[in-house]
């Protein structure tokens, strides 16, 4: 017995007719809680990092939030994964906590030595 190949259709799907009540029904469903204040814009929630009162900086806008993770490709050389690899062995941590642990403070200070100049 041969095998039938799926037929495929480039006509798009009836579409379903609905009546008054179902539609008055949906309506009256909703609740002005559930509607989105701003639909364009997704709101995140904000920071709760100390603001600098001097300058503005791009990570104190208030839409900034710590909740919000972006990823970064860290180029290491060989030896320095080998040692991290190494480090997360002996200790547990994985290789993102190590350099976070790492790399955050050394970013704040960075920061502070730069707006000090500034």
């Amino acid at each position: 017995m041969p095998k039938q190949k799926a037929t495929l259709s480039s006509r798009r799907p009836p579409v379903k007719q609905l009546d008054e009540h179902t539609i008055q029904s949906f309506i009256d469903g909703a609740t002005p809680e559930a509607a989105p204040e701003d639909s364009t814009r997704r709101k995140r929630q904000p920071s709760h990092r100390p603001r600098t009162k001097q300058k503005s900086y791009p990570w104190d806008d208030p839409l900034v939030s710590d909740t919000n993770i972006k990823s970064y490709l860290l180029r290491l050389p060989e030896p320095y994964l080998m040692k991290l690899r190494f480090i997360r062995e002996k200790t547990g941590k994985s290789m993102q906590r190590v350099c976070l642990d790492v790399i955050k403070p050394a970013i704040d200070a960075e920061v502070q030595k730069i707006t000090r100049k500034g």
